[in-house]
């Protein structure tokens, strides 16, 4: 009984702790709500899904999901930053380190793998 109150704290915890919460907490405290410019809007809506993908995807066995995971994790680990909507240059504009939310992305899958 105790374990299974101690996992469910962690898997708890690894969820309050998750890149996609820290980012859409970090966006509430910026002013891109209904005054935001659409361009960063958008980014947003792109950054949030691409984390969104690899974090619900990772470790599922499902083709598309495997594929939605591969699809985000390529993304977001593309050094490229020419491009506007490349994972880095979204990052830059939005103000993010793009290092250390690929970091969290890391550890929050950690945790998942120690939890299950």
């Amino acid at each position: 009984m105790k374990t299974r109150t101690n996992l469910r704290l962690q898997e708890e915890t690894a969820r309050c702790f998750s890149p996609t919460i820290l980012l859409a907490q970090s966006l509430e405290n910026c002013s891109l709500g209904r005054s935001g410019d659409s361009a960063k809007r958008l980014m947003t809506a792109v950054l949030n899904q691409a984390l969104e993908d690899f974090e619900e995807n990772v470790f599922t066995k499902q083709p598309s999901g495997r594929s939605l995971y591969r699809q985000a994790r390529d993304w977001i680990f593309d050094e490229t930053e020419e491009l506007l909507f490349s994972f880095k240059s979204i990052c830059r504009h939005l103000g993010f380190d793009p290092d250390y939310l690929r970091c969290q992305l890391l550890r929050a899958s950690a945790r998942k793998l120690r939890i299950s």
